[in-house]
């Protein structure tokens, strides 16, 4: 983050499948010196991407970095193997308010968040 809070960002590509890619993506952040960065990966390639980023010395501590769908999946977390990395991170996953009924929300203080979320949610959607 720079002074003023306006933020860097610096897209880095790869080809789905094609570890050489892979490889050129992680070179392309470790020379960025970035220290937080998004990551948005297909299943299949998030266990060669974690093990490149160990590789080079680019997980863990100071790394950090936020994560999206896939990774948090318990099945592909179980069938690619990489429970090693996931373990202690916190990732997003898509949630909207009509997703649960309230009911399914059982602590009243969740019901509450749930409702407002909810009426938020249709008065966007009445715009």
């Amino acid at each position: 983050i720079h002074p003023g809070g306006t933020f860097e960002v610096s897209p880095i590509a790869y080809t789905s499948g094609d570890t050489e890619s892979i490889k050129s993506a992680v070179t392309q952040l470790k020379l960025s010196d970035k220290f937080i960065t998004v990551l948005i990966v297909h299943d299949a390639d998030i266990a060669p991407l974690f093990n490149e980023l160990s590789d080079n010395d680019r997980w863990g501590y100071p790394f950090y970095y936020i994560g999206v769908d896939a990774w948090f999946d318990d099945t592909v977390i179980e069938t690619r193997d990489i429970a090693k990395f996931t373990q202690g991170y916190m990732g997003t996953a898509p949630w909207g308010s009509h997703m649960l009924k309230s009911e399914d929300y059982i602590h009243k203080d969740i019901q509450q968040i749930y409702n407002e979320s909810h009426t938020q949610y249709e008065l966007f959607n009445n715009l």
